[in-house]
């Protein structure tokens, strides 16, 4: 970075920027927050990896005291108006500081089975009362990574769904967990719903790969084929275990 001593200018390069092309130069009010989702959208896909080093280097800034009037990113908005907002904002990703109410969904589904056992989890969720973001690997949808990964970044607590495919994990599934780990290794509470057929081996390979990067596996359910009404109960129970971490986290 290069400071401007004259005039209070921080040139920060990569640091404090986001992607797109904002519609003006400067961060005016009126397009801050919508802007701030594709600053999100790179701290975690580009830096999230590193997002240690965000906080440290922060705190590096801080510590020389130095009257910052601007930031000037290589890309993004320039904050004239109010830099001490980006800042704020960075430190807030890198640290995954959740938005209240905020439940992120992630499921794979071949033939339907997670997708129904994932509904029963998701209705439960919106009958006490929080917002679910939802992402899906379907024959018919397929979200982008790029868009769910930065999403964990604020949720209080992850929703994760995969069936067993070729004794492994379902493949989007585990490229997705792959990532997570460590680009957006947040250490959220995580409620794991597993469907199998003969073998239920990717429960225990997804709690193995998201607990070594530091996430808190609350439940781990493993369906085999078909739900009935005790596994339907089993997964709104494990569901009021998930929020119950949440109040415990904060």
């Amino acid at each position: 970075m290069t400071y401007l001593d004259d005039f209070g200018i921080l040139f920060s390069c990569d640091a404090f920027g986001g992607f797109s092309i904002p519609p003006k130069i400067y961060d005016e009010e009126n397009i801050v927050d919508e802007y701030l989702h594709y600053v999100k959208k790179y701290i975690v896909t580009i830096v999230g990896h590193y997002k240690q080093f965000i906080i440290k280097n922060i705190e590096k800034i801080s510590s020389l005291n130095i009257p910052i009037k601007i930031i000037a990113p290589a890309h993004g908005l320039i904050w004239k108006r109010a830099p001490k907002k980006i800042i704020e904002y960075y430190t807030r990703i890198a640290k995954g500081i959740s938005e209240k109410g905020k439940i992120v969904a992630i499921y794979s589904s071949m033939y339907g089975f997670v997708e129904r056992a994932m509904n029963i989890a998701i209705d439960e969720l919106h009958n006490l009362g929080y917002c679910v973001k939802i992402f899906r690997f379907t024959d018919k949808v397929m979200d982008s990574i790029a868009d769910i990964t930065p999403e964990l970044a604020d949720a209080e607590a992850i929703l994760l769904g995969t069936a067993t495919y070729e004794a492994d994990v379902f493949p989007h599934m585990k490229y997705l967990l792959n990532i997570i780990s460590t680009k957006a290794s947040y250490k959220k509470p995580i409620l794991l719903i597993t469907i199998y057929g003969w073998d239920s081996r990717a429960g225990k390979m997804s709690k193995e790969i998201l607990s070594k990067s530091g996430f808190n596996i609350i439940d781990l359910i493993e369906l085999r084929g078909r739900l009935t009404k005790d596994t339907e109960n089993h997964i709104k129970t494990a569901v009021r275990e998930l929020i119950k971490s949440i109040s415990k986290n904060v």
